[in-house]
C-alpha cells in the first residue's frame, strides 16, 4: 500500500523533472513557464511524503534518476537531483530564453559557432535552450556578428556617411595646412628678396650721390661731336652790281644781310640764289625771316630770270600782295596777310608742265597749307629761273633753311 502511495509521487516527480527534454520534442515554451510559475504544484512535488517503509525500501525510480541527471549539473557528480534545485533550474532556463530572444530581436540573423550559415533566431528551438539550462551552457556557441547587425540598416548607413564626411574634412584640413605652409614659405622668401632689393637701391643711391660729387672734378666736358646735317639747297650770290649792298655769311652761305639802307627811298634791290630752275623739275626751299628793318621793313620774295631779268614773279611780306613782271600789285584773294619776323616761308616751283603748258608757283607760311600764287611760269625760256629776295632796309636778314 505504501509502495502504491509512493508510486504516484514518483511518477509526478519524474514527469516534472523530465520537462526540459519534452521541450526538445516540440512542446510549446509556455508549458514550462506555467509549470515553473505554479508554486502549488511545486509544493506538491517537492513536499516530503511521510513513509512508513524502512529506509532500505525508500529509493528513487530509474526514470526520476535519469531525469534528474539530465536536468541538474550536480547529477553528474552526485547522481541525484534535489527537489530544492528544480525551481532554480527552471528560473535559469527562463532567463536564458529571455536573453536570447532579446538579442535576436535586435538583429535579423545570427551566426552559428562555426561561422557558417546564418540562422534565424526563431529557428532556435526551445529544447536547445532547455538543454543549455540543464547542462549549464549552450550546446553550441552562438555568435552575433556586428557587421550583420549594422548591414542594410539606417544606422549603418548613417555611421558610414558620418565616417566619410569626417575623412573628407580631415583631408581638407590637411590640404589647407599644406597650402598655409607653402604660403608662409613664399612670404618669407619674398620678404628676404624685398630686403635685398631695398639694400641694393640704397647702395645705388649712395653711389649716385658720391659720383655726382666726384665726377665734375674728374671729367671735363670736351667739344661737341660733329653731327651730320642737311645742307641748304643753294647759297646766296649777290650780283656784281649790288655786291656791296649785301653781306653773305654762314657755313654754307645761307644767310644774307642788307648792310645799309638803299639810296632810293621806297625801293628794294634783289639778291639771287645759286639754284637754277629749269623745265621738268620741281623745286622747294624754305627761308626764315630773322630780322626786319624798323624803318624800311618791306621785303619781296619770288623768282627772277637769270641775271634778274624777266620773268618776274614776286609777293610782299607786308600784305602778301603779288605782281607779275611790270604789272601793278594785286591784292591777296584771301585778304592781307602779314609775314612777320621769325616766320618760315615755304616756296614751291613746279616746271614739269603736267597739267598745263606753264609752270606754277605756290607758297605757305609756317604750318599753313600752300597757296597757289602764279600758274603762268613760262617753260620755253632760253634761260633758267633763280630764287630771289629783295630788301631795302638796313640790317634786314634772311636765312635759307636746309631741306629735310
Amino acid at each position: 500500500m505504501w509502495s502504491q502511495a509512493l508510486q504516484p509521487a514518483g511518477a509526478v516527480a519524474s514527469h516534472m523533472v523530465s520537462a526540459p527534454p519534452a521541450f526538445e520534442g516540440g512542446l510549446h515554451a509556455g508549458a514550462a513557464a506555467s509549470a515553473a510559475s505554479s508554486p502549488r504544484r511545486l509544493r506538491s512535488v517537492t513536499a516530503p511524503v511521510p513513509s512508513l517503509a524502512p529506509a532500505s525500501a525508500r529509493h528513487r525510480s530509474p526514470e526520476a534518476a535519469s531525469a534528474a541527471a539530465a536536468v541538474s549539473p550536480r547529477a553528474g557528480r552526485s547522481g541525484s537531483l534535489s527537489p530544492v534545485d528544480l525551481p532554480r533550474v527552471l528560473r535559469t532556463h527562463r532567463q536564458l530564453t529571455c536573453a536570447i530572444m532579446t538579442a535576436a530581436a535586435s538583429s535579423p540573423m545570427l551566426l552559428n559557432s562555426t561561422g557558417g550559415r546564418a540562422v534565424s533566431p526563431r529557428s532556435i528551438s526551445v529544447g536547445a535552450v532547455s538543454a543549455a539550462a540543464a547542462g549549464g551552457a549552450l550546446p553550441a556557441r552562438v555568435v552575433v556578428s556586428a557587421t550583420s547587425l549594422l548591414a542594410e540598416s539606417s544606422l549603418g548607413k548613417l555611421i558610414a556617411k558620418v565616417a566619410g564626411n569626417v575623412q573628407e574634412h580631415e583631408a581638407e584640413l590637411l590640404r589647407k595646412q599644406v597650402e598655409n605652409r607653402e604660403l608662409e614659405e613664399l612670404l618669407a622668401r619674398s620678404r628676404e628678396e624685398l630686403q635685398q632689393l631695398v639694400s641694393v637701391v640704397s647702395q645705388l643711391h649712395e653711389l649716385q650721390q658720391s659720383a655726382s660729387e666726384v665726377l665734375p672734378d674728374v671729367l671735363r666736358i670736351g667739344p661737341e661731336r660733329p653731327r651730320p646735317s642737311c645742307k641748304p639747297p643753294f647759297c646766296w650770290q649777290p650780283s656784281q652790281e649790288y655786291a656791296s649792298e649785301f653781306e653773305v655769311s654762314g657755313d654754307n652761305a645761307e644767310v644774307v644781310t642788307k648792310v645799309r639802307d638803299f639810296e632810293d627811298q621806297g625801293w628794294v634791290i634783289p639778291v639771287g640764289g645759286s639754284l637754277r630752275l629749269t623745265k621738268g623739275g620741281v623745286y622747294r626751299w624754305t627761308i626764315c625771316i630773322e630780322r626786319k628793318c624798323p624803318t624800311r621793313p618791306q621785303l619781296q620774295l619770288g623768282v627772277h630770270g637769270l641775271s634778274h631779268g624777266q620773268p618776274w614773279r614776286l609777293f610782299t611780306t607786308s600784305r602778301c600782295s603779288w605782281s607779275r613782271d611790270d604789272e601793278p600789285w594785286q591784292d591777296r584773294p584771301g585778304g592781307d596777310r602779314l609775314i612777320d619776323e621769325g616766320s618760315f616761308v615755304h616756296m614751291e616751283v613746279d616746271l614739269r608742265g603736267v597739267k598745263s603748258k606753264l609752270g606754277t608757283f605756290a607758297m605757305a607760311i609756317n604750318d599753313e597749307p600752300f597757296e597757289a600764287l602764279f600758274d603762268d611760269l613760262p617753260l620755253n625760256t632760253p634761260y633758267p629761273l633763280i630764287p630771289v629776295v629783295s630788301m631795302g632796309g638796313h640790317q634786314s636778314r634772311i636765312r635759307l633753311c636746309p631741306n629735310y
